[in-house]
């Protein structure tokens, strides 16, 4: 457990996870693995740095530029 407190509900502390994200684009679904996300013990509140969605938003380009360029739904991973 962290040191950090939650700076929703000021009761609890965060704890960071790996979590994955879906996101979808023209009815395909991708998934964004090992997101670092920090939860509060208390009331279950998710924040993610800026450093890790910019990080979400590089993933979800390539992706987006992979089924672009081929047309079809490919595994780019």
């Amino acid at each position: 457990m962290s040191n950090k407190p939650c700076p929703s509900c000021s009761q609890g502390f965060l704890t960071e996870k790996k979590k994955r994200f879906l996101f979808s684009y023209n009815g395909r679904k991708y998934w964004i693995p090992d997101v670092k996300v920090e939860v509060c013990n208390t009331c279950s509140e998710e924040i993610i740095e800026a450093k890790e969605i910019r990080r979400m938003e590089k993933i979800a380009k390539e992706k987006l530029a992979c089924f672009k360029f081929s047309q079809k739904l490919v595994d780019c991973t």
